[in-house]
């Protein structure tokens, strides 16, 4: 399995990750915000066949393109359970805010905390944590097999993520921070949606530092 980085860019940079089993070229999309065009490209030029589209949180900056990537390759579009309302309320998931909308998939798959999401042969899987904090529905994509996280938005700029957007809620963050990603195996890599990797002893040191708790 290889995992590949792509920024896209609308109002903001965001990264995007293909997580892409380089024998079958089958794979995952995660947090396709923008430039739909450009990924759907991407992955024709490189025979990728993409089983399922996976969301981190319902940030317009996360999931703008979301339903075009999806329904342009009839493939379901992965969210947490609570992303419902707020993804398809364009003041909560900040789109309106710059003149645009978020799309609501035509195939939607919801999820509950620690889903495995597995691809269509089974082959490789993800695991989904349920860690709102950021927004109601964040949520992170593990994979203990390969040591890595897709954390999304709940930790930027080597710090917990921001909590000042509709939805958000401090004392949440820090305890789905504290409970769920700081538990996870030190070595951990830690792939953020917008700022420089991160690792597992890292957050337990900003923990213990900034906020008092050790993990």
């Amino acid at each position: 399995m290889q995992l590949f980085i792509q920024p896209v860019v609308n109002v903001f940079q965001t990264a995007a990750y293909f997580f892409i089993d380089e024998n079958t070229k089958h794979g995952f999309l995660i947090d396709p915000g923008a430039q739909g065009d450009k990924l759907l490209k991407k992955i024709a030029d490189k025979g990728w066949k993409i089983d399922k589209v996976l969301l981190t949180h319902g940030h317009f900056d996360h999931s703008y393109q979301a339903a075009k990537v999806a329904d342009a390759l009839g493939v379901a579009c992965v969210v947490n359970e609570n992303a419902v309302n707020f993804m398809k309320n364009d003041q909560l998931n900040l789109a309106a805010r710059y003149q645009q909308h978020v799309q609501w998939p035509e195939r939607v798959e919801l999820i509950k905390d620690h889903t495995v999401v597995k691809s269509n042969d089974s082959s490789f899987e993800l695991e989904a944590i349920a860690t709102p904090g950021h927004t109601p529905d964040s949520q992170i994509f593990y994979s203990k097999k390969y040591g890595f996280a897709l954390v999304g938005d709940m930790l930027y700029n080597s710090d917990i993520g921001l909590t000042e957007f509709p939805g958000g809620n401090k004392e949440q963050i820090i305890d789905s921070i504290s409970k769920k990603i700081a538990t996870l195996p030190d070595n951990t890599e830690l792939l953020t949606g917008h700022t420089a990797p991160m690792t597992v002893e890292g957050v337990k040191t900003i923990l213990a530092e900034d906020y008092g708790i050790r993990v």
